[in-house]
């Protein structure tokens, strides 16, 4: 099948594409053409040629080395899941990377956190055109920044088999967002013959849970008193239907591990999210099966 692109509109384009990657023809989302920045919202601060400083959510750029793990990217095919604006995807093609940017399809409903209040139709259709101008907003980085990095478009939990194998993934800010963080890292250790990184929000408690480190406590019991992960709505961020969990670092590490990953690099680390320092861990895992 054979498609004039310029004959049809970018809706029904998206529409096709979409459909003909959900059924195996097509797995990377045509590039889309943005005229202006004011279809589109950043969730990263970037510097972008010819646009200046785009703001967003998160500001990275002075911390990118310790979000990714220090890790190298040269010549490895690298699997960016969450990529939103695309930051880190740039900042990984930046040193060498081949890079797949792998995120949530527009008419794909999010993992919204099941308030009683909530209709889940009401909130999709909020929401849907706010993924829309963040797609936007990556696509217009992407021709700024001269990107030649894919985008797969598809749910974490089903990434689509054809996308081949990955030297490297980075699950950036993702798990927190998701019914069930475990299955995903999972589904995408699965396409991973290397490396994962795993950069997410440090709990509110586990500065103090250190303490138990000075404790005269037996080992096992220490073992056992910081792995874990608690639901974060109903607590300090009870509106929030966007984000699920706080997941100490231990937990994703245990985890990685019986998968056949041994963490090789683990540190927390601050950066900016809405202009206040945000405590974050990366951990990188290394294939050992």
């Amino acid at each position: 099948m054979s498609l004039n692109y310029s004959a049809i509109s970018e809706e029904t384009l998206d529409s096709v594409l979409e459909t003909n990657t959900r059924s195996g023809e097509w797995i990377y989302a045509q590039p889309r053409h943005v005229p202006s920045i004011a279809d589109c919202t950043f969730y990263h601060t970037m510097n972008l040629p010819g646009h200046g400083t785009v703001e967003g959510h998160w500001d990275l750029r002075d911390g990118v080395d310790n979000y990714l793990g220090h890790a190298n990217f040269a010549g490895k095919r690298v699997l960016d899941v969450g990529t939103a604006s695309g930051h880190l995807c740039f900042e990984m093609e930046k040193r060498g990377a081949e890079v797949v940017a792998f995120d949530l399809a527009e008419d794909e409903l999010w993992d919204f956190v099941p308030f009683i209040h909530q209709d889940a139709e009401e909130t999709r259709a909020k929401v849907k055109p706010w993924l829309r101008k963040l797609h936007n907003g990556f696509w217009l980085a992407h021709a700024a920044m001269g990107s030649k990095a894919k985008v797969c478009h598809a749910r974490v939990y089903e990434p689509p088999a054809k996308l081949g194998k990955f030297d490297t993934a980075l699950l950036g800010s993702i798990l927190l967002h998701l019914r069930d963080p475990m299955l995903a890292l999972e589904r995408i250790a699965d396409l991973v013959t290397d490396t994962i990184i795993v950069t997410d929000m440090t709990p509110a408690l586990y500065f103090p849970l250190r303490t138990i480190d000075w404790l005269p406590l037996p080992q096992f019991v220490r073992r056992h008193l910081r792995p874990g992960m608690y639901l974060q709505p109903g607590g300090l961020h009870n509106e929030d239907s966007m984000s699920w969990w706080q997941i100490s670092p231990e937990l994703v590490m245990r985890h990685l591990k019986l998968m056949g990953f041994a963490t090789t690099h683990f540190q927390t680390h601050r950066l900016l999210l809405k202009g206040r320092r945000q405590r974050l861990y990366t951990i990188v895992a290394q294939r050992t099966d």
